[in-house]
């Protein structure tokens, strides 16, 4: 899989400007900062969380299944 192709066709953004360091370390694979990747969809989506929706269903309504399976995998 070109996952980082992959997250750049559905994201629109670089997957390595959200690289976290220290859980790619411990996991001994490339990892996404989930904070940064949320505060991205936060600027793009707003307070997704007041009307009771979560980063899953936000994910999932805007970049589909692929981005919900790219994200499981980065994380």
């Amino acid at each position: 899989m070109a996952l980082k192709q992959d997250f750049q066709n559905v994201f629109g953004l670089s997957m390595v400007d959200l690289y976290d360091p220290l859980m790619s370390w411990i996991e001994q694979r490339f990892c996404i900062d989930l904070v940064s990747f949320d505060a991205y969809l936060h600027s793009r989506f707003g307070e997704y969380e007041n009307s009771n929706r979560s980063m899953e269903d936000i994910i999932r309504e805007n970049y589909g299944p692929e981005g919900l399976k790219l994200i499981n995998v980065l994380i």
